[in-house]
């Protein structure tokens, strides 16, 4: 007799954490934005010591554009795509031709990546899935290592998760411009690193 309630209690908490708002959620999504931020923003512009290869090389091509050399595409270097060349550009146009200018779109956009994954975790399979996809992406070894280097890479995983959080949506409210959204970004996502042809 005492099973149907707890069930019951059960389902509500379940359905309660599936959809909708929280402020738990929210509290819980910000500490996960925190943490993302202080693993990528501490110390960004000292570690790790040095600059790689290929952050160099983006640091060059980043100068090249400031000086009015803008291109689709990047052939030093093995060739490389614009977006994130474009972002430093902005950055050493804010803060000078620095370590941390060419690390800082890395880190931002690492930390602002925490939302697109719990967008589409959340999306797909519930809040609680949404929350661990967003504090898995903050805290774990890749994702916080190529939010501290200036490499192209880490711009790949948001805007793919971004395109397809856009795309879920589209599909489920059947809405012309979540279609339009999701196509874009989806697009975008060609211009940020190599491995975008394989999706």
């Amino acid at each position: 007799c005492y099973t149907a309630p707890a069930l019951a209690t059960l389902g509500q908490w379940r359905a309660r954490w599936s959809v909708g708002p929280s402020r738990w959620g929210w509290a819980l999504l910000l500490l996960a934005v925190g943490l993302a931020a202080a693993l990528r923003f501490t110390g960004l512009g000292q570690w790790p010591p040095g600059l790689y290869r290929d952050e160099a090389y983006n640091g060059l091509d980043a100068l090249g554009v400031w000086r009015g050399q803008h291109a689709l595409f990047f052939p030093a270097n093995n060739g490389r795509e614009p977006l994130y060349i474009y972002l430093v550009t902005l950055s050493i146009a804010l803060l000078g031709p620095t370590t941390l200018a060419l690390r800082l779109p890395a880190a931002v956009a690492g930390t602002l990546a925490t939302l697109p994954a719990w967008l589409l975790g959340r999306a797909w399979f519930g809040r609680v899935v949404g929350l661990l996809a967003a504090f898995l992406w903050a805290i774990t070894l890749w994702p916080a290592h190529l939010g501290r280097i200036g490499l192209r890479a880490g711009l790949l995983g948001p805007v793919l998760a971004l395109a397809f959080w856009l795309g879920t949506r589209a599909y489920r409210e059947r809405r012309a411009a979540l279609w339009l959204a999701a196509g874009l970004v989806y697009g975008l996502s060609f211009y940020t690193y190599l491995a975008a042809r394989l999706t």
